[in-house]
């Protein structure tokens, strides 16, 4: 009987048998056999793994697969560099050692799904010049994709990384899918070229994050419904965004760190707020000396919204520009007149914001003077069993006093309480301004 497993994985030539299980009653080829009863060391069965790779290079048929799915590669693996690989299939394979691709070229398809890496993994250096599958991968270690070259689409739905993943300098010609994807450890994606669409689409990041740091991106770019594990920071890095869009949906952005991007002019937020405790605030915010790369962000977003004339957004980009600056004014010696100036702008008007807090602060400054009088005419006249409502009238006229553009202070009265009238009636005008000003930011959007 032909091995089981050849059978089942649809080998076009089945190998011979040379292990039985007694108890299941099936028999497995060297390829399948358990690593214990394949009777050949390590290094034998990778000459057989050589030469049937040898074999269908020299049969110069590139319609011919090379078949080793569901293959148990017993030990460390090394392909040798500048080695060209035929079109090959190791669905489901198990790599019990490590597994070295340095250098070489896949001339055709290559299909790794469902494949199980339990060691390192290094891509180094390869050439992939069809479709690449690693759907369905599982990668328990460190796994290097270093100057690797994919010409194909190359799709990682459903694939998992336990370990750190590197994909710097790597380049992708075709399209890329990291769908369903979870990644256990760091991710680096550095001098990264993608020539058509990338996506990230229900992918899971671990706490030690992501990089993305100088990457070209030619095709579209989405992000879509991406989790992520406590604090975990994706840092977009100097990223060029050519003739492409990066969307950001469904999601929080707050994972995302665009401190050091410059160009944020092609980046969309759609379905996800950046907003915390009624402000934007991203989460570099609060790391120790980021401060002013933080309030360098906020100013371009807010100008990359005033570009694209949303107001609402831009509003919001606004206030959190001020309230980073308001916070690095703190840190500064020699800028108390700045920071205070600040704060009243915030506390009068919500950075010129808010229309609502700048009316009650407004109407406070108009009821105080009044409560201030009425107490002191109380205070000086008011008996139980009367009370002149005459004084009324005069409470009312001193009030007015504090008021501008209603009657004049009367300069005989004593030089501090004259003084203090005009400055009354100057801090009124500035809040009335302040609040006009409020309510034409808000009609503006």
């Amino acid at each position: 009987m032909p091995c089981c497993m050849c059978e089942e994985y649809g080998w076009e030539d089945p190998q011979a048998v040379v292990f039985r299980d007694l108890e299941s009653v099936k028999d497995y080829c060297l390829f399948h056999a358990p690593v214990e009863r394949k009777g050949v060391t390590v290094r034998e069965f990778n000459e057989r793994v050589a030469d049937r790779i040898q074999a269908i290079v020299d049969f110069d048929d590139e319609d011919v697969l090379c078949d080793f799915s569901g293959a148990v590669f017993p030990g460390n693996i090394c392909f040798m560099s500048e080695c060209n690989i035929p079109w090959v299939s190791f669905k489901n394979a198990h790599f019990l050692g490590t597994v070295s691709v340095y250098g070489c070229s896949f001339e055709s398809d290559v299909d790794f799904s469902d494949a199980l890496f339990l060691e390192e993994v290094d891509f180094q250096e390869s050439t992939f010049n069809g479709t690449v599958d690693f759907a369905g991968a599982k990668f328990f270690n460190n796994a290097f994709f270093e100057g690797a070259t994919m010409h194909g689409y190359a799709d990682f739905m459903n694939s998992s990384f336990l370990g750190d993943v590197d994909f710097y300098d790597t380049t992708f010609r075709d399209g890329v899918a990291f769908c369903h994807v979870e990644f256990g450890g760091k991710v680096v994606f550095w001098n990264t070229l993608f020539s058509n669409e990338v996506k990230f689409m229900k992918t899971k990041f671990s706490v030690q994050g992501a990089v993305f740091q100088t990457i070209q991106f030619e095709g579209s770019v989405e992000f879509t419904n991406i989790s992520t594990i406590n604090k975990t920071i994706l840092s977009f890095i100097n990223c060029k965004i050519s003739h492409s869009e990066i969307l950001i949906q469904d999601c929080d952005p707050r994972c995302c760190d665009f401190t050091m991007q410059r160009d944020l002019r092609n980046i969309h937020f759609i379905n996800s707020p950046w907003d915390i405790m009624g402000r934007v605030k991203a989460s570099a915010e609060e790391q120790e000396g980021n401060l002013q790369l933080v309030r360098d962000f906020y100013q371009r977003m807010k100008a990359k919204y005033k570009t694209e004339n949303n107001e609402y957004e831009a509003s919001k980009w606004h206030v959190a520009e001020k309230e980073s600056q308001l916070k690095l004014l703190g840190r500064k010696d020699g800028s108390r007149f700045l920071r205070d100036v600040l704060w009243l702008y915030k506390y009068s008007s919500g950075f010129g914001e808010d229309p609502r807090q700048a009316f009650w602060v407004l109407l406070m400054l108009l009821v105080l003077p009044l409560l201030f009088l009425v107490c002191i005419e109380l205070s000086n006249n008011f008996v139980w069993w009367g009370f002149d409502h005459s004084r009324i009238d005069a409470v009312f006229t001193e009030w007015l006093k504090f008021i501008p553009l209603t009657r004049a202070a009367d300069k005989n009265e004593l030089g501090l309480l004259y003084a203090f009238m005009v400055f009354w009636q100057l801090l009124i005008t500035i809040q009335t301004a302040l609040f006009v000003f409020a309510l034409r930011n808000n009609f503006r959007r």
